[in-house]
């Protein structure tokens, strides 16, 4: 909780403490989009093996250059710094009426900013 909520900026969004005696804890992203409740698995779960590898968030923001620096000052730890890519959708679309097209190679290539960054346990995901 702490790594969300001290060094990504997060909110604590809800904490409770059920009667299992387990605690449920959901943080925010600032602009609320969104709320994520991080889950510590049993040591003997399939799931306790997935600790440190990627998982499946991106987080997206306007100016990655400007979270990337803002975050690292807080401490989190980045694999590199942000890399722009080029892609190109390569397929077909479908017009109004519902007749599929090939995409015209002259369309424009999109582009975005991406890094990724490691939590306190290792875990990767990407901005």
């Amino acid at each position: 909780m702490r790594f969300y909520v001290d060094q990504l900026g997060f909110t604590l969004a809800y904490d409770v403490r059920l009667e299992s005696g387990k605690r449920w804890v959901t943080v925010a992203p600032p602009d609320g989009g969104a709320v994520l409740s991080p889950i510590a698995p049993s040591p003997r779960s399939q799931d306790y093996k997935k600790i440190g590898r990627e998982i499946p968030v991106v987080f997206v923001t306007e100016d990655v250059p400007a979270k990337f620096h803002e975050w690292r000052a807080r401490g989190v730890r980045f694999s590199s710094t942000p890399r722009l890519r080029r892609l190109r959708y390569q397929g077909s679309r479908r017009d109004a009426s519902g007749v599929e097209t090939p995409l015209d190679p002259t369309d424009p290539i999109w582009g975005a900013a991406f890094t990724s960054f490691q939590d306190v346990d290792g875990s990767r995901a990407s901005t």
